[in-house]
């Protein structure tokens, strides 16, 4: 089970997961919040997640997203 709370803290003064790179751990995490939103679940930009909102933008804008988002 996610804990999205916590996820969401996590990245309070990061630019990703691990820091300043993107890693398997965003990937991981992007991917898994996807199937959520997939299935009706908001994560929005104005709700209790912010900084989940901003990763999922950030992470989704990248070419290796959009690639298979397409």
């Amino acid at each position: 089970m996610i804990n999205i709370d916590y996820l969401n803290d996590q990245l309070e003064g990061k630019t990703w997961f691990a820091g300043d790179e993107y890693s398997m751990a965003d990937i991981a995490v992007t991917t898994q919040l996807l199937g959520l939103e997939m299935a009706g679940f908001t994560i929005d930009k104005d709700g209790k997640w912010p900084e989940l909102h901003k990763h999922m933008k950030k992470s989704l804008a990248r070419d290796s997203f959009k690639t298979i988002l397409k």
